[in-house]
């Protein structure tokens, strides 16, 4: 199957979403309530907990029942969505391993891209600067994004059309703020044109 990516943009993707989501490697709750680990990944069902590689505090590898139950314990426990991802360290007991956090990872984006692709047949050819802001995008409000006028814009490449109606509202949710200002400021890097394999616009 052919990546839809630019090279850059695979190769940085993990770079540049580091500072908006951070790297956690055990459940949280997301603003949402919702669960959530490594770089903001959703784990909406026990059966994609117990598929984690994660380990106990020994080192050793936890079994799917132990992955299901620290699941449940960390969304059992809802106060957690607004006392910051640091508070759930206390309440999960296991660890994603450091192989597991990109792989989820990678699995996310590559679920995201299989939908972008549908939505948006061209995606593969676009510009990276581009496509990094849709994927930034999409791992924020998920990839069926509901900007109307932005989606019109990014349907005809109007790259600095786009940029002008991409802003999540970040009432509530102060961490959208630098989503927002990478996001436009790569749309408009495209809108400048030149390379499409060269990022524009980040770092």
């Amino acid at each position: 199957m052919t990546d839809p990516l630019r090279p850059i943009v695979r190769a940085k993707f993990l770079a540049f979403t580091a500072p908006l989501e951070g790297c956690v490697r055990y459940f949280y709750l997301d603003i949402l309530g919702l669960p959530t680990i490594a770089y903001g990944c959703l784990i909406a069902t026990e059966a994609e907990a117990r598929a984690l590689p994660m380990v106990r505090s020994s080192g050793t590898a936890a079994t799917p029942e132990e992955c299901a139950e620290d699941w449940h314990r960390v969304k059992g426990t809802p106060a957690l969505a607004q006392r910051g991802f640091r508070a759930a360290a206390t309440v999960a007991r296991l660890r994603l391993t450091p192989e597991g956090v990109e792989a989820v990872t990678w699995a996310k984006l590559d679920k995201m891209l299989a939908h972008l692709e549908r939505r948006f047949p061209d995606f593969a050819e676009w510009p990276a600067s581009a496509q990094l802001a849709v994927v930034s995008l999409s791992w924020a409000c998920g990839p069926a994004f509901n900007f109307p006028k932005c989606v019109a814009a990014l349907q005809r490449q109007d790259w600095a059309g786009a940029a002008a109606e991409c802003q999540m509202r970040t009432a509530g949710n102060p961490g959208l703020v630098p989503r927002n200002r990478a996001n436009k400021a790569l749309l408009l890097g495209a809108a400048a044109g030149g390379d499409p394999e060269v990022l524009v616009g980040w770092p």
